[in-house]
């Protein structure tokens, strides 16, 4: 649709100018959005000390606690366009491919910290895919145990595991054997502190890893830091159907299951890529892991996982000031 700012100023619409102009605008968002990473960078840069989206308290680094290593030249790439995502799911700027080829791949950014009180939610969710050697082979040829690739929360006070380990719990999939059964290499998981012997997957094991997919986890926290908590994780929920049914959920975690942790004081958000392993070795080699995230969300509701920050109030200002310039000349 085309606008004639010109002719709703003469007509003295001002405040209707204005307000249309914000409409127009992307999305609004909900009260108790956290942190959004839409990766809005230009295309074939490098993640690394990137700023924007909003909420975090920090750029994109090296991995918080403990240190970790340099990032590879080429561990996060900015790539054009927003990856596909389902209908009703906003999408801004482009997304990031990122890869171990260089080297094991970790980096970090911090957003305020969530303590995870009792009776309280925290959602998180971003639009991913595995990409990369042998990633969507049923039965992971020359790959019998392929290297981890997942999207952590961590906390760096280490509240709940007594200063041993700072991962809560990671989306994605880890670098594990899984039994017997192939089909585990490459399905969306749950790793409770990032423990391959503690990853749950969908009964389903679809969608594969290697398949794109919305991938939302919602945290029901039960108690203090010694009290496991619950969790669901859905992937491709229906962003336009209502928070999605825990009985639909993909994996399921409750407090006293086997597998179940505590995920309180989350404070940053880890992605991890394993470097190839047996380089040459056709029976045993691991390629080096590679994937596509974007849109990453975190809130305290679902209504957060669909939502991109209000508009800049110095773009209000500034429709402003040009409204009333036009109005001035006309005088």
């Amino acid at each position: 649709m085309k606008l004639c700012f010109g002719t709703l100023l003469t007509r003295g619409s001002i405040a209707a100018a204005l307000a249309l102009m914000g409409a127009m605008l992307p999305h609004v968002a909900h009260a108790g959005l956290i942190a959004y990473e839409p990766f809005n960078y230009a295309a074939g840069s490098n993640l690394d000390a990137k700023t924007g989206g909003t909420g975090w308290t920090s750029s994109w680094g090296p991995k918080l606690v403990p240190v970790g290593p340099a990032i590879p030249v080429a561990g996060a790439v900015i790539q054009a366009g927003s990856l596909a995502a389902p209908v009703g799911l906003p999408t801004l700027g482009g997304h990031v491919r990122m890869s171990a080829e260089n080297g094991a791949f970790e980096m970090a950014r911090s957003f305020p910290n969530v303590p995870g009180t009792a009776g309280t939610n925290t959602w998180y969710s971003f639009l991913g895919q595995r990409i990369g050697s042998n990633a969507g082979g049923t039965n992971w040829p020359n790959n019998p145990y392929p290297r981890g690739a997942n999207m952590g929360l961590f906390d760096k006070d280490v509240v709940a595991q007594g200063g041993t380990n700072y991962e809560r719990v990671g989306v994605g999939n880890s670098t594990t054997v899984n039994g017997v059964d192939a089909a585990h290499y490459d399905e969306w998981s749950l790793i409770p502190q990032g423990s391959g012997t503690l990853r749950e997957g969908p009964a389903s094991h679809s969608p594969k890893w290697s398949e794109l997919a919305w991938a939302v986890l919602r945290i029901e926290h039960v108690g203090d830091a010694t009290v496991a908590d619950n969790m669901w994780l859905w992937l491709n929920p229906d962003p336009l159907g209502g928070e999605p049914l825990t009985a639909n959920a993909a994996v399921t975690i409750l407090n006293g299951d086997t597998n179940s942790r505590d995920i309180s004081n989350v404070d940053y958000i880890r992605p991890f890529l394993g470097a190839a392993q047996n380089v040459g070795n056709a029976a045993t080699s691991r390629p080096a892991a590679v994937m596509l995230i974007d849109e990453i969300r975190l809130g305290t509701g679902w209504d957060d996982m669909r939502a991109t920050p209000e508009p800049a109030t110095g773009v209000l200002v500034a429709l402003a000031g040009i409204a009333l310039t036009a109005r001035r000349k006309r005088r």
